[in-house]
């Protein structure tokens, strides 16, 4: 009876760390991560403009909270990553998150606070608008294939799937901020981005979770 037993807890863990187990969890770890996560730059981002900062140090203000959202969403994908890929350190992938993250904050940040783009040639907008958009779809995905790509073969798809999933991802906040007035309370502000991080977190949490199934999958192949 208690080989069954030890039978069944063993199939059940291999459900739980492949297929559509592996796929919740994934998606559990994205969603719980950009909830917690994303309350960084929302909180640092509403008290900054609570108190009237702006410019340089605003944009400064919020790089650091987004790195802060990197570092918790990396960790939080490392908990369900570590199921798949148990020898994989933390280090190896939230580091890199967090880096990935303050590079789409600036790339974000620093074109709606510093570039005037009635007075800037349509050219230089249209080809650095080009570079940016490419830059931000590649950084998340290309920064994290770097660790991955020790542990999984074709781990390239990896960066494929996060430049289809983030720009779409990114979209929430933007939605969940936008619907509200401008002179909303900090506490509003908060939460609409609260929301949209949530948001945010399953859309690319489903896209990526597809993607991490299948690389795993090839992984024990």
């Amino acid at each position: 009876m208690s080989q069954v037993a030890t039978q069944i807890n063993s199939s059940r863990d291999a459900l739980s760390y492949h297929g559509w187990g592996l796929w919740w969890r994934w998606v559990v770890a994205m969603t719980l991560g950009e909830l917690v996560g994303f309350t960084v730059p929302s909180i640092v981002g509403g008290v900054a403009a609570g108190l009237k900062i702006e410019g340089v140090a605003f944009v400064i203000c919020v790089v650091i909270g987004g790195m802060g959202e990197g570092a918790v969403l990396g960790f939080a994908q490392w908990l369900a990553l570590r199921l798949a890929v148990p020898k994989i350190h933390w280090r190896e992938w939230v580091l890199p998150t967090t880096l990935a993250a303050g590079v789409a904050w600036i790339i974000g940040m620093v074109p709606g606070t510093f570039v005037d783009f009635e007075k800037t040639d349509r050219t230089i907008l249209i080809v650095g608008g080009i570079l940016l958009g490419i830059l931000f779809v590649l950084s998340m995905g290309g920064a994290q294939w770097f660790a991955l790509r020790h542990y999984v073969p074709r781990a390239w798809w990896w960066i494929a799937a996060n430049a289809i999933a983030w720009p779409v991802g990114v979209m929430m906040p933007f939605v969940t901020l936008g619907i509200i007035p401008d002179d909303s309370s900090v506490p509003v502000m908060i939460v609409a981005g609260v929301i949209g991080g949530v948001l945010m977190g399953i859309v690319v949490g489903a896209i990526t979770g597809a993607a991490f199934v299948h690389l795993t999958q090839t992984k024990n192949q």
